[in-house]
C-alpha cells in the first residue's frame, strides 16, 4: 500500500463522531470497546463539526479486525463548509503522534492506552434528522478549533482484544511487505519480515501502568518482567480449582533446555449477573472448556511471577484483562 493510497484513505475516514447532533464526541475505538463490553449498537453517527450523517466501519463486530474502526461519510452527503471531519490543532504539540518510518500500514490508528472500563451509556433510539441549515463555514472552523484546543483524542480501550487486533494487523502488514516464497522457505526474508514487524511494534506507544510500546508490552512466559505488569500470551487446558479457573500449559526455555509449567489463575469472585457481556462470554467459554482436551489460547494482563521451581504463575481478578480464543 503506497503513501498516496494511505493519504486518500485518510481523506475519507474520521476517528471521532457523535451519536446525536451536539452530543459528546468520542473515538471509534471507544465506541468499539463499548460494543464489545455491552453489545451497544448506535443507530446513527454524525460529524461533530458539520453535522452530516456518518456510517461506522469495524465497530459493531465481534470478529478480529485488521483495519481501524472509523467513520465515513455517505457518498451523497460529503462534509460541508470546509470540514473534513477532523479537529484543527493550533498547537502542533496537542496533536503530537509518534514519528517513525516504521508505522502500521493497514491499521492507521490503534489503541494507545489501557484504561478502566466505562459504565454503559443510555442509548437514544430516536432518529434524528439532518438540520435544514447546516453550520456556516465560520461555525465549522470554530468547532474544529475548539475541539483541537483540547488536544488529541488518544485512542484507548479497557479490553485486551483491540490491542491484540492491532498487534496482529502489523504481522499481516509484514507478510504483505515481505511475502513468503511459495517454492521454498527463505530465512533471509523471514528475518527481514520479523525485524520490520518488531520495529513497527516498538514505534507504537502503549500506556499501561507505565509508558511502553507494543513490542515491550506483549510477552511470552519464557520472558518475565518481574517489576511491571505486561500482557502475556500462552496456551493451555482449563481446569476448575474451587471457584476459580486455572489454565495450565507449558513453555520451553531454550537457554536452559527445559520445559516449565505455565499457569494462569482466574479469580471470578467479582463476576455476577450484572457483569458486562464481555465477561459473560469469557465465563461461558471457560465453563465449556473445563475438563476437555482442547487448548485455549489466552492473553492476560498482570504482574507475573515464578514459583520455587521457576514455573510461570499469573493471577488476574479482572476479566477486562483476559482474552480467550479456542
Amino acid at each position: 500500500m503506497n503513501y498516496l493510497y494511505k493519504t486518500v484513505r485518510k481523506l475519507f475516514m474520521s476517528e471521532i463522531a457523535v451519536t446525536h447532533i451536539g452530543g459528546e464526541i468520542d473515538t471509534a475505538w471507544n465506541y468499539r470497546t463499548e460494543f464489545l463490553n455491552y453489545g451497544t449498537i448506535y443507530t446513527q453517527f454524525f460529524c461533530p463539526f458539520c453535522d452530516i450523517p456518518l456510517f461506522s466501519c469495524n465497530i459493531d463486530t465481534n470478529e478480529e479486525i485488521v483495519r481501524s474502526p472509523h467513520f465515513k461519510y455517505y457518498s451523497k452527503t460529503p462534509h460541508l463548509n470546509g470540514c473534513n471531519g477532523t479537529p484543527i490543532f493550533s498547537n502542533s504539540e496537542l496533536n503530537k503522534k509518534p514519528k517513525s518510518k516504521f508505522q502500521p500500514v493497514t491499521m492507521l490508528s490503534y489503541p494507545e492506552a489501557l484504561v478502566p472500563r466505562r459504565a454503559p451509556r443510555i442509548v437514544n433510539t430516536s432518529v434524528q434528522s439532518i438540520p435544514m441549515n447546516p453550520p456556516s463555514p465560520e461555525e465549522v472552523e470554530t468547532k474544529r478549533k475548539n475541539i483541537g484546543n483540547r488536544g488529541r483524542n488518544t485512542p484507548s480501550s479497557s479490553l485486551l482484544k483491540p490491542f491484540i487486533d492491532a498487534k496482529k494487523s502489523v504481522i499481516q502488514d509484514g507478510y504483505q511487505k515481505f511475502p513468503a516464497l511459495a517454492e521454498r522457505p527463505d530465512p533471509a526474508q523471514e528475518t527481514k519480515r520479523w525485524n520490520w514487524i518488531k520495529k513497527v511494534w516498538a514505534s507504537m506507544p502503549l500506556l499501561l501502568e507505565d509508558q511502553t510500546n507494543y513490542e515491550d508490552a506483549f510477552m511470552r512466559p519464557q520472558y518475565i518482567n518481574f517489576y511491571k505488569k505486561r500482557i502475556y500470551n500462552a496456551q493451555g487446558k482449563v481446569y476448575l480449582d474451587g471457584e476459580s479457573f486455572v489454565i495450565t500449559g507449558n513453555a520451553y526455555i531454550k537457554k536452559e533446555e527445559k520445559n516449565i509449567d505455565v499457569r494462569l489463575f482466574i479469580d471470578t469472585a467479582q463476576f455476577n449477573t450484572n457483569s458486562p457481556q464481555a465477561h459473560k462470554k469469557i465465563m461461558q467459554m471457560l465453563e465449556q472448556q473445563v475438563g476437555t482436551e482442547t487448548e485455549v489460547n489466552w492473553y492476560a494482563y498482570g504482574l507475573a511471577e515464578l514459583n520455587s521451581n521457576k514455573d510461570f504463575h499469573l493471577k488476574i481478578n479482572c476479566l477486562d484483562h483476559l482474552y480467550l480464543k479456542i
